[in-house]
C-alpha cells in the first residue's frame, strides 16, 4: 500500500515538474519572441512630433525640433543586441546633442533589460550611424555604463522603467515610464518622437 503511495506520489510530482517546465519554457519562448520585436521596432529615424520646449531663460521665437537616429550595431565586446541612438537638431544634423549604445538583453531576474553606456569619448563615435563598422572594435573601457532599464510589453507598446535610481536624469517620476516605444512613436525625456524611416 504504501508502495502505490509513493509511485503516486511521484508521478505527480513529476507531472507538477512538467507543467512548470512547460509554463518556463513559454515564458522563455515569449521573451525571446518579444526582444525580437523590440529590436525591429527600436532602430529608425525619428523626428519630434512638437517642437522641443525651448528653455525659459532663453528668448526664442521658434522651437527647434529634435531627430534622433537609431541604428543597431555590431559591437560583440559590449552585447549581442546592441544600439547606436544620436541626437541632434532635426535642421542641423552637425550640431549633436547626445551619443549613447544601448544593449538589449534577456536576464533571468528581470526579463528584457537594456543597459545604456555614454562614451568616454563621444567624438570618437560620432555619426556612428554612417559607420557602423567602427563599434567591431569597441571595448568596455570605452564606454560607461549609465543605466539599467527594465522593458515589458503592455498592449500595442514597450515600456521601459528605470531599475535602478541611476535612470533618475532622463526627466520621469521614478515610477514612470523612461521610454515608451510603439510601431510608430517613441517617447523619451517627456519628447515625443515619430518616426520618419
Amino acid at each position: 500500500m504504501a508502495e502505490r503511495g509513493g509511485r503516486r506520489a511521484g508521478a505527480l510530482a513529476l507531472a507538477a515538474a512538467a507543467v512548470l517546465l512547460c509554463a518556463c519554457n513559454n515564458q522563455a519562448k515569449r521573451q525571446q519572441a518579444e526582444l525580437h520585436d523590440l529590436g525591429s521596432w527600436f532602430p529608425g529615424a525619428y523626428v519630434t512630433a512638437t517642437p522641443a520646449p525651448a528653455p525659459a531663460a532663453t528668448p526664442q521665437t521658434t522651437q527647434e525640433k529634435i531627430a534622433l537616429v537609431i541604428v543597431q550595431v555590431f559591437a560583440p565586446r559590449i552585447g549581442r543586441g546592441v544600439f547606436y541612438v544620436q541626437e541632434m537638431a532635426a535642421a542641423d544634423p552637425s550640431r549633436i546633442m547626445s551619443q549613447l549604445l544601448m544593449n538589449f538583453k534577456l536576464d533571468e531576474e528581470h526579463g528584457l533589460i537594456a543597459t545604456v553606456y555614454t562614451f568616454v569619448e563621444p567624438r570618437r563615435w560620432r555619426d556612428g550611424q554612417l559607420n557602423r563598422d567602427v563599434f567591431t572594435g569597441i571595448v568596455m573601457e570605452d564606454v560607461v555604463p549609465s543605466c539599467v532599464l527594465v522593458w515589458t510589453k503592455q498592449g500595442e507598446q514597450y515600456i521601459a522603467r528605470s531599475h535602478t535610481r541611476s535612470c533618475a536624469g532622463s526627466g520621469a517620476a521614478a515610477d514612470a515610464p523612461a521610454i515608451a516605444l510603439t510601431a510608430d512613436t517613441l517617447t523619451l525625456g517627456g519628447y515625443r518622437f515619430e518616426r520618419v524611416q
